[in-house]
């Protein structure tokens, strides 16, 4: 039989995507950021603070995504953020940087400049759709590297259909928040 569950609860369905590494300044960043991770259906590889982030990124193997949350300034964000752009630029992983407006001037240099998604004071449905897009951009670049396979046809269109889902998810998100994206 050539079939298989595709829903990401059957433990043999090897489709499921990574996980999404989550870095917090704070433990209530943390569980929120956690809170953002499960209400879009992704699972978490970790949720570290800034002291542990840079030895936590080099060590995870893969990753759909790297979620940071920030509530305070912190003297090790400007490092972790240095990182994180840098592997953003290799194209490791995509991430998003999710801020309260008070602190968005103190880490716009990093964020700003490069190709991490910032999000700035954003309710639930906009901090999901903002790890959708991201989540999605993993599916667009691994089509884009196996063009030259037979199933390439087949993983366009799961990608097309990831985008279009995080398209909905970011027009379903209009509120009091904003997301700052820069490609």
């Amino acid at each position: 039989m050539d079939s298989y569950l595709s829903n990401n609860h059957n433990s043999s369905n090897n489709f499921a995507a990574a996980p999404v590494l989550i870095v917090g300044d704070t433990s209530e960043a943390r569980a929120r950021a956690c809170s953002t991770v499960a209400m879009s259906g992704l699972r978490a590889a970790g949720a570290v603070g800034l002291a542990e982030a840079e030895d936590r990124i080099s060590s995870q193997v893969s990753a759909s995504a790297l979620w940071i949350e920030l509530e305070a300034v912190d003297p090790k964000v400007d490092v972790v953020l240095s990182r994180v752009a840098s592997d953003v630029g290799d194209q490791r992983y995509p991430a998003v940087l999710s801020v309260r407006r008070d602190i968005l001037e103190r880490v716009e240099g990093h964020a700003l400049d490069s190709n991490i998604d910032v999000i700035v004071d954003a309710n639930e449905s906009e901090r999901a759709a903002a790890l959708g897009i991201a989540v999605a951009r993993v599916g667009v670049h691994l089509v884009n590297e196996a063009s030259g396979d037979k199933s390439a046809v087949r993983l366009r269109q799961l990608s097309d259909e990831v985008s279009r889902i995080a398209a909905t998810l970011a027009r379903l998100s209009t509120g009091p928040g904003e997301i700052v994206r820069r490609s």
